[in-house]
C-alpha cells in the first residue's frame, strides 16, 4: 500500500510539472503571437480581426511599454457582437488617449452605443486622424462624432465614407468642422440640403484644404451652392475637391466654371467624373482654364460631352501650362479628340521632366 501512495504521489507530481510546463509553453506562443501583431500593426495598412487577434489585440493594449501611435482595424471578419467589441476596444484605448494620433476602424456594424464611447474617447485623445469607413454611421451618430469635434481640434482628417448620415448628419457635421484640413463624406447618400449646410461652412472656414462628397446626390443645387460658397471665401485653403457620382449636369458645372475665374481660387484639383455635364459644361470650364492658372487636375471622365466640348477643353489646354491632367475617357466625342487631348499631356510631362 505504502508503494502505491508512492507511485501515486510521483505521478501526481509528474503531472503538476507537465501541466506548468504546458501552461508556460502557452504563455510563451500567446507572448509571441502578441508581439507578431504589435509588429503587424507597426507595418501594415489594415490588421484584419477574427476573435482571436481581437482578444491578443486587447492585451497588447495593455501593455503600455509598447508605443502604439497608429491603429487601423477591419472588422468584416469578425464574428463577435460589433458593438460590444467596439466598446471594450475603445476601453482598452483610453490608457493611450495621449498617445494615439491616428485610429481607423473599417467595416463595424455600429449602433449609437458604440459611437458614443468613440465619441468619448474622440473628446479627450490627441488624434490628429479619426477614419470610420462602412461602419453603418447614421445621422444620430454624426451629430455625436460632430459634438466630438467641437472639443477635439487636434482632428485634422475626418473620413466618414460609406456609411449612412444622410442629409442631417452632414448637418449635425457642419457646425464642427471648422479646424478640419481633410473631410471624406463619400457613399452617404446626402443632398441638397446637407450640401447646402456644407456650403455654409466652406464660406466661412479657412483651413480645409480637401473635400469628398463624391457618390452622393447633391445635384446641380448642391453643386452650386459649394461653388458659390467657394468664390465669396477669399481666405479659402481648398486644394482638392471631388464630387464624383452626383447627378452634376451643366448648371453646376458653369457655377464651378465661373468660381474658378476667381482670383487667387486655390483649387488644384477638380473631380468631376461620372456626372450628366454636357457640352455646355465642358465650354464653361474650357473658358476658365484660360484665366486660371492654380488648378492641376480636371477630371471629366464618364460624362456626356461631345466633340464641341471637348475641342473647347483641348484648345484651352493649349493656353494654359498648369494643366497636367484632364481625363475625358468615356464621354460622346471622338476617339481622334482624347488622343489629342492625351497627346498634349504628355507633351507637357516630358517637358517638365527636362
Amino acid at each position: 500500500a505504502k508503494s502505491s501512495l508512492c507511485c501515486n504521489n510521483s505521478l501526481s507530481t509528474m503531472s503538476r510539472k507537465r501541466t506548468a510546463h504546458e501552461m508556460e509553453e502557452l504563455h510563451n506562443d500567446e507572448e509571441k503571437e502578441i508581439e507578431e501583431l504589435y509588429e503587424q500593426i507597426q507595418i501594415e495598412e489594415s490588421i484584419c480581426l477574427d476573435t482571436r487577434k481581437f482578444d491578443l489585440l486587447i492585451q497588447l493594449l495593455r501593455d503600455l511599454n509598447k508605443t502604439i501611435k497608429r491603429l487601423s482595424l477591419d472588422g468584416e471578419d469578425l464574428e463577435l457582437d460589433h458593438t460590444n467589441t467596439v466598446v471594450r476596444l475603445i476601453e482598452a484605448l483610453e490608457l493611450r488617449s495621449l498617445e494615439l494620433e491616428e485610429l481607423d476602424l473599417w467595416h463595424f456594424k455600429t449602433n449609437n452605443e458604440a459611437v458614443r464611447a468613440i465619441s468619448n474617447f474622440v473628446k479627450t485623445s490627441s488624434l490628429c486622424t479619426l477614419h470610420l469607413e462602412s461602419c453603418e454611421i447614421d445621422a444620430a451618430g454624426a451629430f455625436l462624432i460632430g459634438e466630438s469635434l467641437q472639443t477635439n481640434t487636434s482632428i485634422k482628417n475626418l473620413r466618414l465614407d460609406d456609411n449612412k448620415i444622410g442629409d442631417d448628419g452632414a448637418i449635425a457635421l457642419a457646425d464642427a468642422l471648422h479646424h478640419l484640413e481633410e473631410l471624406d463624406l463619400r457613399y452617404n447618400n446626402i443632398g441638397f440640403e446637407g450640401a447646402a449646410a456644407l456650403a455654409n461652412f466652406l464660406q466661412v472656414n479657412s483651413t480645409l484644404s480637401s473635400l469628398s462628397l463624391s457618390y452622393n446626390n447633391i445635384q446641380d443645387k448642391g453643386a452650386v451652392a459649394i461653388a458659390e460658397a467657394l468664390s465669396m471665401n477669399y481666405s479659402s485653403k481648398m486644394h482638392r475637391l471631388a464630387l464624383m457620382s452626383n447627378g452634376i449636369g451643366n448648371l453646376g458645372a458653369i457655377a464651378l466654371a465661373r468660381a474658378l475665374k476667381k482670383k487667387n481660387m486655390p483649387l488644384k484639383e477638380l473631380w468631376l467624373g461620372y456626372n450628366r455635364v454636357g457640352n455646355a459644361g465642358a465650354c464653361a470650364l474650357a473658358n476658365s482654364l484660360k484665366v486660371n492658372k492654380m488648378l492641376n487636375k480636371i477630371y471629366l471622365d464618364g460624362n456626356k460631352i461631345g466633340n464641341p466640348g471637348v475641342r473647347s477643353l483641348l484648345g484651352a489646354l493649349e493656353m494654359n501650362s498648369s494643366i497636367d491632367s484632364l481625363d475625358l475617357d468615356e464621354n460622346h466625342c471622338d476617339d481622334q479628340l482624347i488622343d489629342s487631348v492625351e497627346s498634349i499631356i504628355k507633351k507637357k510631362e516630358r517637358k517638365r521632366m527636362r
